[in-house]
């Protein structure tokens, strides 16, 4: 028998109730935090809801989906991937990026594409040294020209520390684009194929597009036209005959894209002009017929002595497109009121 009094709990029970509502404590504070978490999750999802273009048969646009994810980084990788992805521009310019550098990896291993950028690399430097020698006689400037050699030696917009910064990174962009330019010449030729056919394909698209009598689609144009301008100017540094070929390779490739139904840039322009989600492939088109448009346009403002004519009707164009948008928009609430 124990000699425990009546109405006295044992020791041992004593410190099991505690133990045991602790136990029960943590496992509700457990189930919370989960549900807290589904909870987030479900509102990261819906907030970020972006993905990949998928084309639509019936209504000819294209949905965003919800598939981009980082499987290095596991759960965190598919929210990251979500956040990159509902901000589809930059989603873009993010696997741009990722691709530029597997790119050049993989031309490491494929000299049919390294061979041209290291040639090209070659040229440039020969043709940036000479006239520092006192050596520019008319062959060498014609190569420059043609080869868009001067590209970043001459400043951009800005003082003297930001215009050498804007003036390089423009001339980098702009010999990145003539480089692809010929290096997507060169393996259509190495592939047997007509490096002109697509864009063959974009001029006429181009022409088709640009229907003046649809004023959404004047909207389009002029912004698209718009971006051109400055973009051209940007990569030119100060606009001049000299940094025209900047504007010839972009308009090339341009039309490379508008003729073709799949590309970074046109990945890039539907991207920007999406709606809910949806990319018109008609918007898209519109645009890039516009920015073909600005890139010619571009060439003979450079004859214009001021260096920066094209940025000013490049921002022209813009103020222009989004004033005819938001006019028409008021426009289509006031019927439907």
């Amino acid at each position: 028998m124990s000699n425990q009094p009546q109405g006295q709990e044992s020791p041992r029970l004593q410190t099991a109730a505690p133990a045991q509502e602790e136990t029960v404590k943590t496992a509700q504070n457990t189930r919370s935090a989960s549900q807290t978490t589904k909870k987030a999750a479900s509102a990261v999802s819906q907030i970020t809801g972006g993905g990949t273009f998928n084309a639509s048969s019936s209504t000819g646009a294209m949905t965003l989906g919800n598939n981009f994810r980082i499987p290095a980084l596991g759960a965190a990788g598919g929210v990251a991937g979500g956040v990159i992805q509902a901000l589809s521009p930059f989603k873009v310019l993010f696997s741009g990026a990722i691709g530029a550098v597997k790119g050049i990896g993989a031309a490491f291993k494929d000299k049919k594409k390294w061979i041209p950028a290291f040639i090209l690399a070659v040229i440039w430097t020969f043709l940036i040294l000479l006239p520092a020698l006192g050596i520019n006689p008319i062959p060498v400037r014609f190569l420059s020209w043609l080869t868009f050699a001067q590209g970043g030696i001459r400043g951009g917009i800005g003082g003297a520390v930001l215009g050498t910064m804007t003036g390089f990174l423009g001339g980098v962009l702009g010999k990145m684009i003539f480089a692809g330019l010929i290096t997507s010449f060169i393996m259509a030729l190495a592939h047997k194929q007509n490096p002109f056919k697509s864009i063959g394909g974009g001029v006429g698209r181009m022409f088709s597009a640009s229907n003046f009598k649809e004023k959404n689609g004047i909207s389009y144009l002029l912004t698209g036209a718009g971006i051109a301008f400055i973009g051209y100017n940007f990569m030119a540094g100060t606009a001049s005959f000299s940094g025209t070929m900047a504007g010839i390779a972009a308009l090339l490739l341009t039309l490379k894209s508008l003729g073709s139904d799949a590309g970074f840039l046109r990945d890039l322009v539907g991207g920007l002009f999406a709606k809910n989600k949806m990319v018109n492939t008609q918007t898209v088109n519109t645009v890039l017929a516009g920015m073909a448009s600005g890139f010619a346009l571009s060439l003979p403002l450079s004859v214009i002595p001021w260096a920066y004519t094209p940025y000013v009707a490049g921002v022209l164009m813009l103020i222009a497109g989004l004033v005819l948008k938001i006019g028409l928009k008021n426009n289509k609430k006031a019927v439907a009121t």
